[in-house]
């Protein structure tokens, strides 16, 4: 009688703690960080590779309370700041407990060490050494740090450019001329640009082949048309004929003809239906195909052909070849 109540039990605790899946996540590029502010009291993140730290949460109801709690207990158990680029490890028990989610995470360790706010970094560094250092970080620099003003004016034989600056000159002037941005030339892909062409051809020669089909499809339909129409008139003068002469055979004879006609006429409306909608379907890779064609053709131009830019300012003028 044991025996027979400790077997149910021990299925029961087997399907209840028996049974987990697990998920798992995977690390990605980006490392995730808090941003540093350039001003008083700033701090620096310093992350150590060397040294990978791990813990696990308790089961919870949740994935995200899991997952909550191991990130916590790192943090803690670990003595660290920032835990960075974490992944985690997710089970779960296939069960009707309340709690059961548990997360192992598993990440690297980090720490928050105070600096220097950059203002008070830059003072260690000369005029040039931060020039140097702009031009070659930043490509956008020297066109707006070495740009000149939007003119400067000069007075020739004035009297009044003697006089006091408040008062408006009455002189003659000319403006120095402006300082332009370089033109940016549009580049295209030489392959991108023949794909995109060979893609609206290959769509426009199978756009023809379904308008061809489908009109062959829908002119089929006519004879077929004509000889239902035809089985079904002879099977009924077939049939009135035998009901006068009292024929059966006249009669019967007749009714298949009509049948036989009736089914060639639903064959015949299906065959111009699908030969309507198989048009259709042609018409519109077409359309999609002939602009495909123009905007391809149109950039394997421009790109096969040499663009020659002329830049006119106040440093001279330059000329910029792309290929």
């Amino acid at each position: 009688m044991k025996k027979i109540i400790l077997l149910p039990l021990l299925a029961m605790v087997a399907f209840l703690t028996g049974c987990s899946s697990f998920s798992f996540t995977a690390r990605q590029v980006d490392v995730r960080k808090t941003p540093i502010v350039p001003h008083e009291p700033t701090a620096g993140l310093v992350v150590d590779y060397s040294r990978q730290v791990t813990a696990t949460s308790d089961y919870t109801a949740t994935k995200k309370d899991a997952i909550a709690e191991a990130e916590f207990r790192c943090i803690q158990e670990q003595k660290i700041d920032v835990l960075i680029d974490p992944v985690f490890k997710i089970e779960c028990r296939n069960s009707r407990m309340k709690n059961r989610y548990r997360a192992t995470v598993i990440g690297f360790a980090g720490k928050y060490e105070q600096r220097a706010s950059q203002l008070d970094e830059t003072k260690n560094y000369s005029r040039e050494e931060i020039e140097n250092y702009k031009l070659l970080t930043d490509p956008e620099f020297p066109q707006y740090f070495y740009a000149q003003p939007e003119g400067d004016n000069y007075f020739i034989h004035s009297k009044d450019a003697l006089k006091s600056a408040e008062l408006a000159p009455k002189s003659v002037m000319f403006r120095a001329p402006k300082v332009r941005a370089p033109k940016k030339v549009k580049q295209y892909d030489f392959h991108k640009a023949m794909q995109l062409r060979n893609a609206g051809i290959g769509l426009l020669c199978a756009g023809v082949a379904c308008i061809g089909g489908g009109l062959g499809m829908v002119f089929g339909s006519f004879p077929i048309h004509d000889k239902a129409r035809d089985m079904q008139y002879k099977g009924r003068d077939l049939e009135e004929e035998g009901r006068w002469e009292n024929n059966d055979a006249k009669i019967s004879q007749g009714q298949e003809m009509r049948q036989e006609g009736e089914r060639l006429s639903t064959s015949a409306s299906r065959l111009e239906l699908g030969g309507m909608m198989v048009t259709t379907v042609g018409a519109g890779m077409g359309i999609a195909g002939i602009p495909m064609i123009a905007v391809g053709a149109v950039r394997l131009n421009k790109a096969r052909k040499m663009d020659i830019t002329f830049n006119a300012g106040g440093n001279g003028v330059g000329v910029g070849l792309t290929f």
